[in-house]
């Protein structure tokens, strides 16, 4: 059997991620009707907003990792919630949506170190999304939102008119 590929979404809170994973949904779901997304999903305080809102949309699973960094305090949680997604909703892809404040280089050494463990993952790439209306600001004060934005395969420019 194939690896199973995951992207990691990092950006800041309320810079879009969870928005743009639902509406890329839906493009995939075009190539591939029976195409599964499954969503692992990081929030640093106790309470999954978002996750209400992806488990009613086209994603086939959602798994949550609450109150704590996935990249730091969580990390050890990674794998048996990789696991639990792999085994029950069998997807095509895991894209792992992180707080606002993960450092992606650490949660991308996590993946690769399971990939080699378990063949069963492929890091397929980091995406950070960046809330254009408000960088300025991110980059002042914000160590954590350059490194997102410089640890990183592809940079989405959102809220850009």
């Amino acid at each position: 059997m194939a690896p199973i590929p995951i992207t990691i979404v990092t950006g800041f809170l309320g810079s879009g991620k969870t928005t743009l994973i639902l509406n890329l949904v839906p493009q995939l779901r075009a190539k591939n009707a029976t195409y599964k997304l499954a969503l692992l999903k990081n929030e640093f305080g106790d309470v999954a907003i978002d996750s209400q809102l992806a488990s009613s949309s086209a994603v086939s699973g959602v798994q949550e990792l609450l109150n704590g960094c996935i990249c730091c305090n969580l990390v050890g949680q990674l794998g048996p919630a990789l696991e639990e997604l792999g085994t029950g909703v069998a997807p095509d892809r895991i894209v792992v949506e992180t707080s606002g404040s993960a450092f992606p280089a650490t949660l991308a050494l996590e993946v690769n170190r399971l990939a080699r463990k378990t063949g069963r993952y492929v890091l397929d790439g980091v995406v950070a999304v960046v809330d254009v209306e408000n960088w300025q600001g991110y980059e002042d004060t914000s160590y954590t939102a350059r490194i997102q934005a410089r640890y990183t395969d592809l940079i989405v420019f959102n809220k850009w008119e």
